[in-house]
């Protein structure tokens, strides 16, 4: 069940680069350009969750007496933030530049920190957790730029809400368990 969970957070996680990307692939990027975008998301969603894992490990060591709660509370959030985003107007970043890339791979990754504090609580296998967010995320965001021209622009919304019930789900079944 652990392994299935990671997978399942992974998704989640990987909804708001795909959403992103859906909406980036009017800019007519290159395969090379596409590949390099994919790859970089992946390499943020790979290290922003074992940041978050070691602020979360020192959280759980010094501060934290019941983790039910805390991991409830991360998860609960994200979720109900990407909710919230995707009422939002999107931000414009541009992908035709190495700094539009980062930025873009940055911000779509602020979410696996998060994650990767609560993750911390439930299972202690940290490098499988941030493989598992980074193929996951570099698969989407592939994805999404790939197909992003295809589908209508409702779809973005959509892909933000079911990462963020995602999230709840993961919330309720933590706080319950």
């Amino acid at each position: 069940m652990e392994i299935f969970s990671i997978f399942f957070i992974g998704i989640g996680l990987s909804m708001d680069a795909f959403s992103l990307s859906l909406c980036y692939s009017a800019l007519n990027l290159n395969r090379k350009k596409i590949i390099a975008i994919a790859l970089s998301v992946g390499i943020f969603h790979f290290f922003m969750p074992l940041i978050g894992m070691f602020v979360g490990n020192f959280a759980k060591i010094f501060i934290l007496p019941d983790i039910r709660i805390v991991v409830y509370t991360i998860f609960m959030l994200l979720g109900v933030e990407m909710i919230y985003e995707s009422a939002k107007k999107e931000e414009n970043i541009y992908l035709t530049s190495f700094v539009g890339i980062v930025m873009f791979s940055f911000f779509v990754s602020i979410d696996s920190f998060s994650a990767g504090i609560g993750i911390n609580f439930i299972t202690s296998k940290y490098i499988l957790c941030s493989f598992i967010f980074s193929l996951t995320s570099s698969c989407f965001t592939y994805v999404g730029l790939n197909i992003g021209k295809v589908i209508a622009k409702r779809s973005e919304k959509l892909s933000k809400i079911i990462g963020g019930l995602i999230f709840i789900l993961f919330a309720l079944y933590y706080l319950f368990r």
